[in-house]
């Protein structure tokens, strides 16, 4: 699995799965079922409102960060909430404004942090 985008709004949410739909993507509309998902299929990335029912992005962020199986994975919050410095304690990748980036800024950023994180995977591996 390549990204899992767990985020609300289904309309935003398909809309980002299409143009993904080169990938291996899913996503989740709740925290909990978010959360499952992380667990069985291990993705590449995580992207994620913060404002989540069930289990908020905040939590859900420190599930995966304390998980030793999942707490590499990066975790970007894309949100119409205002900047949360606590996710960036907590070890969010990058906070992704809705409401101050157009739709192909935030494709760019979730595409760049994509690719750094695959050039990443690809050079550990080969010095293991």
């Amino acid at each position: 699995m390549d990204i899992i985008f767990i985020h609300p709004d289904r309309k935003l949410t398909g809309m980002y799965l299409q143009k993904f739909r080169q990938l291996n993507v899913d996503s989740a509309h709740d925290g909990l079922n978010g959360l499952r998902k992380i667990n069985l299929y291990m993705p590449a990335m995580v992207v994620s409102d913060i404002d989540l029912p069930l289990l908020s992005g905040l939590s859900l962020l420190k599930a995966v960060r304390s998980h030793r199986n999942l707490h590499s994975i990066p975790f970007l919050f894309l949100s119409r909430q205002p900047f949360a410095e606590e996710s960036m304690r907590l070890g969010a990748n990058d906070w992704i404004d809705l409401g101050s980036c157009t739709q192909e800024q935030v494709l760019c950023r979730i595409r760049g942090h994509f690719q750094v994180n695959r050039e990443l995977s690809r050079v550990f591996k080969s010095h293991v």
